[in-house]
C-alpha cells in the first residue's frame, strides 16, 4: 500500500495556517476542516499559495470519526475539491457516515479505479468524479434522486452501470464520455434526462428508455456511435439519435419513436418525404434544419408533438402535411412561433395523401369534412354547395389555384366555427376541409365546375354523415356563455377574458 498509511498507535494531529490564519486540521494523514457546533468533519484538501496541494496518494481510507483537540468528531462530508486532481491516488474507502459528496471532489483523479459509495450519501455533487477514467464500475447508492451536471462525465473506463430507482433526474452530460460504456437501462423513476447527458458513449449498443421519462434534453446521445440504425437512422431505443445516410430523399421512422434528438435530419438537402409516427412527443432543435427540398410530411400523432421553435428553420413553406383527419384542427391551431400552423400552409387528413384525386373523394369528420376532387385542363370554377335536408348550409366558390372567391351560408341555420381559407392544391385536383357542421348528421354536397365562360361542365353529387361526438363534446353551450373547447379531455369555457371548467369553477 502505497502513499498515506493510517497506523492505529500513532497519532498525528495539527493545524496548518496559511497566511497567519487556520486553513485546515492535519489529522493521520488527512485534512479536515471542523464544525464544533455540530461536532461533524469535512474532508478537504491543503490549499497554499493559490493551488492545491494534491496531497493524496495511493489508497486513502477515511474514518468514521476523528479525534481532535481531545474532542471526537464524525466525517460526514467529502468537501469541495478534496481530492482535485490527486493524480496518483488509486482508491479511497469511504465510512457509513458521509452524507454528501462536494463539487469536483474527485475531479481527474485519473488513476482511482477503485472506490466503494456508501448508502448513506444523498448528494453527490457536479464534476465529483469528472475525468476518473480508470473506473471501471461506480455503484450509485439508492439515497440519490439527483445525477447532476458532468458528476461521471469522462469516466472512459466505467464498462458497467446500474442507476437504481430513486433517481429521478439526470442532469446535462453526467455521463458523457464514458465511451467503455455498453448497455444502459433507464429506470422507471427517471423524469427527466438533460442535455448530452450521454453525448460521446461511443460504446453503447443497448439503451431502453422508461415510459416514464417526460422531459428528454438535447443531444442526449450525441455520437453514440454503436447504437442500432434501422432505416439509415439510428436509435436509442425510442429516442431517434441521428440519420446515418442523409442523401437519401426518403425516411421513415420507425412506429414506437417518441423523440427526435436535435440535429437528426441536419441539412438532409434532397430529402423530399418523411413519415412520422403515432408515438412522436417532441421534435429537437434544428432536427429537421435546412431540409429545403421538403414535399411532403405524414404524420400519424393524434396531437400535433413539441417542437423547438427553431425545428424546421429554413422549411419550404410549399410542403404538405398529412395528418389524422380527426385531428387536422390541432394542428392548424398550433400557431406559436414555431409551431405546425406556421411551417404548413397546407395541412390535409392523411387520407387525401393515399387518395389518387381522379374522383371525388369525401372524408367525414366530428364537425366537418374534407372533399377532393380532380380538376380537368379546361375547367376554371369550382363550386361546393352543403345542404342539410332543403337547407343550404354553405356554399363555396375557388378557381384553379385553390383561392375561396366568394360564399354563401344560410343565416336561419346555426353554423359554428367559421374559419375559411383557401382550398389546397392535391395531385390532379383541389382539396378543402369544411369545419362548424353538426356532429354525427347526415348531409349531401353537390360540386359543380364550370369552364373560363362560367357555363358549367359537370356535376359531382353525394352524401356523407359526420362522425359522433364523444365524452364531453355532446355538451351544448349556448353562444351567450361563450365559447367551449376541449384540452385534454377536459372541456373549458371562455367567456371574455376569464376561463372556465364546465361545472362553472374559474381557471387561475
Amino acid at each position: 500500500m502505497g502513499g498515506l498509511i493510517m497506523k492505529k498507535f500513532i497519532s498525528f494531529a495539527f493545524c496548518i495556517l496559511v497566511s497567519s490564519r487556520i486553513f485546515a486540521y492535519y489529522v493521520d494523514g488527512v485534512y479536515y476542516s471542523f464544525n464544533s457546533s455540530t461536532n461533524t468533519a469535512t474532508v478537504i484538501n491543503l490549499y497554499v499559495d493559490d493551488e492545491y496541494a494534491h496531497s493524496y496518494r495511493g489508497d486513502v481510507v477515511i474514518p468514521a470519526t476523528v479525534v481532535y483537540d481531545n474532542k471526537t468528531y464524525t466525517v460526514t462530508r467529502i468537501g469541495k475539491n478534496a481530492f482535485y486532481d490527486c493524480e496518483d491516488l488509486t482508491s479511497v474507502s469511504l465510512p457509513l457516515t458521509i452524507t454528501t459528496i462536494g463539487e469536483s471532489a474527485f475531479n481527474y483523479c485519473t488513476e482511482l479505479s477503485s472506490i466503494e459509495l456508501p448508502t448513506t450519501i444523498t448528494s453527490i455533487a457536479t464534476k465529483a468524479f469528472y475525468g476518473c477514467r480508470s473506473l471501471t464500475s461506480i455503484n450509485i447508492p439508492s439515497s440519490l434522486t439527483t445525477i447532476y451536471e458532468a458528476t461521471f462525465q469522462g469516466c472512459s473506463g466505467l464498462t458497467s452501470l446500474v442507476i437504481p430507482n430513486s433517481v429521478t433526474k439526470i442532469e446535462d452530460r453526467a455521463f458523457c464520455n464514458c465511451s467503455g460504456l455498453t448497455s444502459l437501462v433507464i429506470p422507471n423513476s427517471v423524469t427527466k434526462i438533460g442535455d448530452l447527458a450521454f453525448c460521446n458513449c461511443s460504446g453503447l449498443t443497448s439503451v431502453s428508455i422508461s415510459e416514464s421519462v417526460k422531459q428528454i434534453g438535447k443531444g442526449v446521445f450525441y455520437d453514440c456511435t454503436s447504437l442500432p440504425v434501422f432505416n439509415h437512422i439510428r436509435y436509442a431505443d425510442s429516442y431517434l439519435v441521428k440519420v446515418v445516410d442523409s442523401e437519401l430523399e426518403s425516411y421513415s421512422i420507425k412506429e414506437g419513436t417518441k423523440w427526435i434528438g436535435s440535429e437528426a435530419f441536419y441539412y438532409c438537402l434532397n430529402m423530399k418525404n418523411i413519415t412520422l409516427p403515432s408515438s412522436l412527443k417532441q421534435i429537437g432543435e434544428k432536427s429537421l434544419y435546412q431540409c429545403t427540398h421538403i414535399e411532403k410530411v405524414v404524420c400519424y400523432a393524434p396531437y400535433p408533438p413539441n417542437m423547438s421553435t427553431d425545428c424546421m428553420r429554413e422549411w419550404p413553406k410549399n410542403a404538405t402535411l398529412y395528418v389524422p383527419a380527426e385531428n387536422i384542427s390541432q394542428y392548424r391551431k398550433a400557431w406559436w412561433y414555431g409551431g405546425w400552423g406556421e411551417f404548413f400552409e397546407n395541412i390535409l387528413p392523411i387520407m387525401a395523401e393515399q387518395v389518387s384525386v381522379t374522383e371525388v373523394a369525401v372524408i367525414p369528420l366530428k364537425d366537418g369534412v374534407t372533399i377532393m376532387w380532380p380538376m380537368g385542363a379546361n375547367e376554371s370554377l369550382f363550386t361546393i354547395e352543403i345542404k342539410h335536408g332543403d337547407d343550404i348550409i354553405w356554399t363555396f366558390t375557388f378557381n384553379r389555384e385553390g383561392y375561396l372567391l366568394s360564399l354563401n351560408f344560410e343565416e336561419s341555420t346555426s353554423v359554428s366555427n367559421r374559419k375559411l381559407s383557401n382550398a389546397t392544391m392535391a395531385s390532379n385536383g383541389l382539396q378543402y376541409t369544411i369545419m362548424g357542421l353538426e356532429e354525427n348528421t347526415e348531409y349531401t354536397y353537390t360540386i359543380t365546375i364550370r369552364d373560363a365562360s362560367i357555363q358549367p361542365i359537370k356535376t359531382y353529387n353525394g352524401s356523407f354523415k359526420t362522425t359522433e361526438p364523444t365524452g364531453l363534446e355532446e355538451l351544448t353551450i349556448d353562444e351567450k356563455v361563450g365559447n367551449k373547447f376541449i384540452y385534454g379531455n377536459q372541456l373549458y369555457i371562455r367567456r371574455g377574458y376569464n376561463l372556465y371548467t364546465a361545472t362553472g369553477a374559474r381557471v387561475k
